[in-house]
């Protein structure tokens, strides 16, 4: 997600921080927004997408840090 801010545009309602593990289907759903801009329509679905990639973050995250951009409890980015 880009965000274009004017100079005096402050952002303290935006957090950066580790994702939390009830975030991670938030975060599921931008990495496929995010291959689908980038490739076109992934061919796995979202709604078959998301349950695979949250149990192999769950996994994987002794080795893999994600990150997200929170605003007002919403998950608006991800890395």
């Amino acid at each position: 997600m880009l965000m274009i801010l004017r100079q005096d545009e402050a952002v303290d309602d935006i957090v950066c921080r580790p994702a939390q593990p009830h975030e991670l289907a938030a975060v599921a759903e931008l990495r496929w927004r995010w291959v689908q801009e980038l490739y076109g329509t992934p061919d796995t679905m979202l709604d078959d997408f998301v349950p695979p990639f949250v149990a192999w973050a769950r996994e994987a995250e002794p080795s893999h840090r994600c990150m997200v951009m929170v605003r007002d409890d919403v998950v608006i980015g991800m890395a």
